[in-house]
């Protein structure tokens, strides 16, 4: 997904203007971003909430890939 678009989509769901992009990498070497509240991308700590929360889902989509619980499709 582009940036400008995640943005547009961002504001018009909050209703806002002032959210900031945050670029993350994950454990698995990739990186992405993410568009978080001012006061929440200033914060290291619920940065890493998100990061943290990212690599576990990849995690698990993961895990289900490989035990084949991935029906494409769904």
């Amino acid at each position: 997904m582009h940036r400008e678009f995640a943005t547009v989509v961002t504001m018009m769901l909050t209703g806002t203007m002032d959210q900031q992009v945050v670029e993350l990498s994950g454990s698995d070497g990739h990186s992405g971003f993410v568009l978080m509240d001012p006061e929440e991308a200033d914060d290291p700590a619920k940065v890493q909430e998100v990061r943290d929360f990212i690599n576990r889902w990849t995690a698990e989509r993961e895990d289900g890939h490989r035990a084949g619980r991935h029906r494409p499709g769904k």
